[in-house]
């Protein structure tokens, strides 16, 4: 019994333990490559460039009184994170970030959301992709949004 704990017991154990804890050790991790300097293409689906669209307290059938954000990106390595992200003619951010986080590599990442504003103005939507190395590409979209009127010329209450 000794000589089958010490020849196959022993052994196989501590070959099971080395596997464990050198596979523990190890993670797959998605390549960075230091070499990579080029930023995701993006492609900006909506809106278009000098768009316009009327505050969401509009009357009178304005039309329309949102606007979809949407861009996508590919790149050679990973897309990490898009953004879209809104600012008013201030430059101070309105709203809230929109993010999405990409875990496929090498397929167009895509930021898809709306905009709908209270107040007259003009607005830059920018659309962000950062790819795995580091790499940050944006695209810049200018709208304009106005007040409508009602049928009777006046104007909509604001609120």
């Amino acid at each position: 019994m000794k000589n089958l704990i010490s020849k196959f017991i022993l052994p196989t154990l501590f070959g099971a333990l080395a596997i464990t804890i050198i596979g523990s050790s190890c993670s797959i991790s998605p390549a960075v490559d230091e070499r990579d300097k080029t930023a995701p293409v993006i492609e900006v689906l909506s809106p278009n460039e000098g768009a316009i669209f009327y505050t969401k307290t509009s009357l009178g059938g304005a039309s329309p009184l949102s606007l979809i954000l949407e861009a996508k990106a590919t790149d050679e390595f990973k897309i990490i994170r898009a953004t879209a992200t809104v600012y008013d003619s201030d430059n101070k951010q309105y709203g809230d970030t929109y993010e999405e986080l990409s875990a496929t590599q090498n397929i167009p990442v895509e930021v898809y959301t709306s905009l709908a504003v209270d107040l007259v103005g003009d607005y830059k939507i920018v659309f962000e992709f950062e790819d795995i190395n580091g790499n940050i590409g944006t695209e810049t979209r200018n709208v304009t949004s106005y007040e409508a009127f009602d049928d009777e010329g006046e104007e909509a209450a604001k609120k």
